[in-house]
């Protein structure tokens, strides 16, 4: 029987054990693309080089290619719809992960979107002599690059000497970690004003609540979500949220949750693809913050996602990457987000877990 060949940018051994179990395996070859070190070294990764030797990989395949994937985040994440493009293959839109992981630009779509669940936030340039008397946030906030690999420059601002303590070494260090997206940025098609940015920096206030995350899939504009999180009344930080009869009001929450998600969604143009949204809830006063979205979902949820939409995340990330319909192994699968209604189940023992996002004063 012929199989389809699945190329996956920075395959390990462990994850290709895991994809060789998958039902999908029966009917797909998983091939390596790009080491892994060559996608997690953000001082030395070269974009350019990178997809001329992937492509390079892909051209002198000798069998047929079906498909691109990947669950790592940037450079990754893009380079997976850059390309597929090149070979005409099924993937996210370039443009809608870029929203994903250009804070600025993702920030500035969810403000159009939801303005009411977006805290302000505003673009700076590290480098500018005045940028304390540009800034208009008074401290607690948050300073970050637009794209940080692994959270790297990412500072909380509890009084003014910290701000000037951390610029220092933002001002050495930024342009190499930005340099592989703004190449992006550069070479690519996206907005004008987003490309010509001189800024490069955000700052956001602090925002404290429960958190959960809403997770799932979009295959073909139709989402499929579900909702994570140890807040809206649940005990155990890594359990589905349901909805309890006997709490209308967590019930109530979790669809606002699950609405404010797809208005997002279809704001950035996400599609084909994985997700992840992460949101604050304070109870005091009611209100639903967004913090951000991510076009890939944590490896170690894997089996809590499978729990909710009855197929693996790398299941469903095969199937999108081979232009398929992901189907669940289990009868009752997830309804999308648009009418989806959480189930009733017993809540875990225990106490709810509240997330903050607010650091200790040191």
């Amino acid at each position: 029987m012929h199989k389809q060949n699945l190329f996956f940018i920075g395959l390990d051994d462990s994850r290709l054990q895991q994809l060789e179990q998958l039902p999908q395996a029966e009917h797909c070859a998983f091939h390596p693309l790009l080491e892994v070190h060559a996608i997690h070294d953000p001082l030395h990764c070269d974009m350019r080089a990178l997809i001329h030797e992937a492509v390079d990989t892909l051209a002198g395949f000798k069998g047929t290619v079906d498909g691109i994937a990947s669950d790592w985040g940037f450079p990754a994440s893009a380079l997976v719809p850059i390309l597929a493009a090149r070979f005409r293959l099924p993937s996210p839109p370039l443009e809608a992960v870029l929203r994903c992981e250009h804070c600025y630009w993702g920030r500035r779509e969810q403000a159009e979107a939801v303005p009411e669940h977006v805290p302000s936030f505003q673009a700076f340039n590290p480098r500018d002599d005045d940028l304390p008397e540009r800034l208009a946030l008074e401290p607690p906030y948050w300073i970050h690059p637009f794209e940080s690999f692994r959270s790297d420059l990412v500072f909380p601002v509890h009084r003014p000497e910290q701000l000037d303590a951390a610029l220092p070494l933002i001002r050495r260090q930024e342009a190499l970690l930005s340099e592989p997206f703004q190449w992006i940025l550069t070479n690519f098609e996206v907005p004008a004003d987003i490309r010509q940015m001189r800024e490069t920096f955000l700052a956001e206030p602090m925002i404290a609540g429960e958190r959960c995350t809403v997770e799932g899939y979009i295959h073909e504009g139709e989402v499929h979500g579900h909702i994570l999180g140890g807040g809206l009344g649940n005990s155990d930080p890594f359990s589905l949220c349901r909805s309890d009869e006997a709490n209308p009001l967590r019930r109530e929450v979790e669809s606002r949750v699950l609405a404010i998600a797809e208005v997002v969604l279809t704001r950035i143009g996400l599609d084909n693809a994985l997700f992840s949204l992460d949101f604050f809830y304070n109870q005091d006063n009611d209100h639903i913050w967004l913090l951000g979205i991510n076009p890939v979902i944590s490896r170690a949820g894997s089996e809590r996602f499978e729990q909710a939409q009855g197929i693996s995340p790398l299941g469903v990330m095969v199937d999108l990457a081979l232009g398929r319909k992901p189907v669940a192994i289990q009868q009752d699968t997830k309804p999308s987000i648009a009418t989806a209604e959480p189930r009733a189940e017993d809540p875990a023992d225990g106490e709810p877990e509240t997330a903050t996002r607010v650091e200790a004063d040191e």
